[in-house]
């Protein structure tokens, strides 16, 4: 009923601030969707081959790849999951991480993994 609504001006703070409120609580693969980089951070060159950055685009955390012979990031995949806090930590090519994401590069292509410590720069990781 029209005559129980708020005003549209209420009903668009409201509407703002639960949406700040979703973005402030998302995770990505268990880093805060808002304290990961905007794709502006692509402008900055990577500093060795093969150096990864997870950034945020839209509501989603992607994974780049620094590409030192044709200086430029590649997409690697979306961040899908990420680890749970257990007391195990996972182990990928034989060495203990505090993290390992998966990361999907699409096209049909395997789930790849994306190691990460918590003492590490989360965009200078890989």
């Amino acid at each position: 009923h029209p005559d129980r609504m708020t005003d549209p001006i209420e009903r668009e703070s409201y509407s703002s601030q639960l949406y700040n409120y979703k973005i402030s609580r998302k995770r990505v693969g268990g880093l805060k969707l808002e304290d990961l980089p905007g794709l502006d951070s692509l402008k900055v060159p990577g500093t060795s081959d093969g150096q990864t950055k997870v950034i945020r685009e839209g509501d989603n955390g992607v994974a780049y790849s620094w590409n030192m012979r044709e200086q430029k990031w590649d997409k690697i995949g979306e961040v899908v999951d990420g680890p749970e806090d257990s007391l195990k930590r996972p182990v990928l090519d034989g060495k203990e991480y505090d993290y390992v994401f998966d990361v999907d590069i699409g096209d049909g292509q395997p789930i790849r993994k994306l190691p990460y410590n918590r003492s590490d720069n989360p965009y200078d990781t890989a």
